[in-house]
């Protein structure tokens, strides 16, 4: 049995009186969330993923609350908040991002929600400073009006790509673009834009730089520790890329089989990236989950993005995402490929949600540095296109 000693007492207690109760988890429940969130996924996420993303992170076990049908004493309802401990100039603060808000869909007209997560919402405060989550269309527009500001919204920036791979990027987002195009115009448009992007994607690197792919982070553990502890204090607000999230994050999580390049000057370590294949139908990419660079510079990004084109070159297309902030990647992204920018400046906002954050200590607005390791780590590939 998991031990609740001096933790905070559950934001609902169960009563005959009330049809739902909103109740935090401490571990009993585990195996009848994980079936419940497989229900209502249709996935089957095994067990041991599960703990993976709820209980083993390095910044401890995740803050989870059910809603528990009183009646049935089932599970209903689910919201946690996933520890990612970030850095504040060099000082880690305690930090997590929500996932996984579910409601079954029987219960949703029965239970005022908003009102729950509004109670979870101090309680985690009380814990944590940062609290952040990707916008989607309801829990979005909720947690703005629970204090959460933007950040900043993602694009997708396309070092190297294929026609094929942009034309199903586009029927992805087809629904969002102003004006519906037909396949046949559809695939004009990425057959040319794709002749332009591969001449533009040719980058050399320098003669004193190499890039090297290595089977995992823990080969180069000492040096990747010492060149992290040297940098990371001139970043933007961002997860702390310590060697025990890395290993977390990447090297254990079961969802994906992640690959790691390590980027050198004359030796000496300059970056570190980490991506992983993505396809979307028979389209195939290589999706970039993270970019540590050493300094935090224009410069250093500069080598490290020249870099992307020299890797796997078996996958036709190579996947970016950041946040449309002034931040080192994306002042190099928009220099490297700018009609890729002025396009993205021009539809971005419809195209992309939005990191939405509440800062307990600070209401001023300041850059983050955000890439895909922000994100839950699991498979957004598509088999089909629709």
């Amino acid at each position: 049995m998991t031990s609740t000693a001096g933790a905070t007492p559950p934001l609902a207690e169960p009563s005959a009186k009330r049809p739902f109760t909103f109740v935090r988890e401490h571990g009993g429940r585990a195996t009848e969330i994980n079936e419940f969130y497989n229900r209502f996924m249709n996935l089957g996420r095994p067990m041991e993923a599960y703990l993976w993303e709820f209980r083993q992170g390095p910044g401890g076990p995740a803050l989870i609350w059910t809603i528990i049908e009183a009646a049935t004493d089932r599970v209903v309802g689910h919201h946690s908040i996933v520890k990612t401990p970030m850095l504040d100039h060099g000082t880690i603060r305690p930090a997590g991002r929500t996932e996984n808000t579910i409601i079954e869909p029987a219960a949703r007209t029965k239970v005022f929600y908003p009102g729950m997560e509004k109670r979870a919402l101090a309680e985690a405060l009380q814990e944590l400073g940062i609290i952040y989550t990707i916008h989607s269309s309801g829990p979005g527009r909720l947690r703005e009006r629970l204090g959460y500001k933007p950040v900043g919204r993602w694009v997708v920036y396309l070092p190297r790509f294929s026609g094929a791979y942009l034309q199903a990027l586009l029927r992805r987002v087809d629904n969002r673009l102003p004006v519906k195009l037909p396949d046949a115009a559809l695939k004009a448009a990425a057959v040319v834009v794709a002749k332009g992007g591969a001449v533009l994607s040719r980058s050399r690197l320098p003669q004193d730089v190499t890039l090297t792919e290595i089977g995992d982070i823990g080969e180069i553990e000492s040096e990747y520790e010492a060149f992290w502890n040297r940098f990371r204090a001139g970043y933007d607000l961002t997860i702390d890329r310590s060697l025990a999230f890395l290993r977390w994050r990447v090297s254990e999580n079961p969802h994906l089989a992640f690959r790691t390049w390590v980027i050198r000057r004359s030796g000496d370590l300059l970056g570190i990236v980490v991506a992983h294949r993505h396809k979307i139908g028979d389209a195939v990419a290589l999706y970039i989950d993270d970019i540590i660079v050493g300094p935090y510079d224009d410069a250093s990004f500069d080598v490290s993005v020249a870099a992307l084109s020299q890797m796997d070159p078996a996958a036709e297309t190579i996947v970016l995402m950041t946040l449309a902030i002034d931040t080192p990647l994306h002042r190099v992204l928009r220099k490297r490929m700018p009609w890729q920018a002025r396009a993205l400046d021009r539809f971005g906002d419809k195209l992309f949600d939005e990191l939405l954050a509440l800062d307990r200590d600070s209401d001023e607005p300041r850059p983050w540095y955000v890439t895909a390791i922000f994100t839950e780590g699991m498979d957004t590939s598509r088999e089909e296109v629709a």
